[in-house]
């Protein structure tokens, strides 16, 4: 058997591995939105002005930034937003609680959130298995298929679980100060 500090030591470690593969999946993800804030801003730009001044919009422009470019947005960058602690927060009433009560309620909270995305990550995975096997497309011009915008949601969305679990198991919110109880008053 080995000694508790050995255990807690493999533990640490293997939670950095996690975390450290979660920043690379992370670092790609963000990049990725990135491009598609510009590219959606670009193509809602280009549409607009086709619209107004040519009277030529551009075909499937709106569908394409709806389900594509703003999932990719939206679930691309969820996780390294929770890692930042960049989630609105309402602690009007948790800052007066003792710093352990708080520090417990994190875990709940975070265990909470990896269930929530847990679920609908799997939810979705199954869109995304019946999409692409029903040969799903979109109603829009383009006619591309649907499939890959589903898969975004996934990939963002089982990210964000790992996450969520890997703060929950070790008891380590993404940057949140503990309101000492001294402070609270």
């Amino acid at each position: 058997m080995q000694p508790h500090h050995q255990s807690v030591a493999h533990a640490a470690g293997t939670q950095g591995v996690v975390d450290r593969a979660c920043d690379r999946v992370e670092w790609l993800l963000t990049r990725l939105a990135a491009l598609a804030l510009v590219v959606m801003v670009g193509l809602t730009t280009a549409d607009a002005l086709g619209r107004y001044f040519f009277n030529a919009p551009i075909d499937g422009a709106p569908e394409l930034a709806n389900e594509f470019l703003m999932p990719a947005l939206v679930f691309f960058v969820i996780s390294y937003v929770y890692r930042l602690g960049g989630h609105v927060r309402v602690t009007i009433l948790s800052d007066r609680l003792p710093a352990g009560v708080q520090r417990a309620l994190l875990v709940v909270f975070d265990a909470v959130t990896a269930l929530m995305f847990a679920a609908l990550t799997w939810g979705v995975l199954l869109r995304v298995i019946d999409s692409y096997q029903m040969h799903e497309y979109s109603s829009s011009p383009l006619n591309y298929l649907l499939a890959p915008s589903y898969a975004i949601v996934v990939l963002g969305g089982a990210l964000m679980t790992v996450r969520a679990t890997v703060a929950a198991v070790t008891a380590r919110h993404p940057t949140v100060a503990i309101v000492s109880d001294a402070e609270a008053y």
